[in-house]
């Protein structure tokens, strides 16, 4: 059992040894998962997590670019982060940055078609990773719970921290087409539907399979209009 006195709210909160254990549990194995598929993908890609989720964004919107300040919301991060990831990503070419035709005081960010053809292959590479340091340790119905119990965590912040702007983040998923992982009946191949803009490479509902040595399943990805 684990006894804690706050400064601020004096008295004694418990947590019982069923409880600390299950949040001990729960935030070293965020820490990990994070920290494995960051590693993974910044060797193999040359692209830390929290780029390739920044030109997923990016590539998700309605015209393939945000403002700054709409970006930094929809990744909960500060926006001295996102504006460092961004110049990084621009000496690639894979972002550029531009004033907004609406607005020609607001500075916004796109991603180019060199940045959106990087991404394919990062997609793949990632899906493969959730399925090799994520998916493979559960069933499917703890996949499912445990899908649950989150989302019902990140709604809750949502409405305790609305400063974290994943309300924001929240309407961006549900006005544009997010990439998304689907498990086949057997569990054994990982299919990733990938959003299809007129700059990328080939028309709507090109599959391409391929198979990772390494992590030893299949992958298909699937462009959609």
């Amino acid at each position: 059992m684990v006894a804690v006195e706050a400064v601020e709210c004096p008295g004694t909160t418990v947590l019982s040894d069923v409880e600390w254990q299950s949040w001990e549990s729960f935030a070293e194995s965020a820490e990990l998962l994070c920290r494995e598929i960051n590693s993974a993908l910044t060797a193999r890609c040359a692209l830390s997590i929290y780029e390739v989720h920044l030109l997923i964004q990016l590539n998700s919107a309605r015209h393939r670019y945000l403002r700054m300040g709409a970006l930094a919301e929809a990744l909960t991060v500060v926006p001295s982060r996102v504006t460092w990831q961004v110049r990084r990503l621009e000496g690639r070419g894979l972002v550029r940055r531009f004033r907004s035709r609406e607005d020609g005081r607001a500075v916004v960010v796109g991603i180019t078609r060199r940045g959106q053809e990087y991404l394919r292959p990062v997609l793949r590479t990632y899906v493969m990773l959730v399925r090799h340091f994520y998916l493979a340790a559960l069933t499917r119905d703890q996949v499912v719970a445990l899908g649950d119990s989150t989302k019902r965590l990140r709604d809750g912040l949502v409405d305790r921290v609305p400063a974290l702007g994943v309300g924001q983040r929240r309407e961006l998923d549900a006005g544009h087409p997010q990439p998304t992982v689907q498990l086949d009946d057997t569990g054994n191949h990982t299919k990733a539907r990938v959003p299809h803009t007129d700059t990328a490479d080939g028309p709507p509902g090109v599959s391409v399979e391929c198979q990772h040595p390494d992590l030893r399943t299949d992958l298909r990805l699937e462009t959609v209009g």
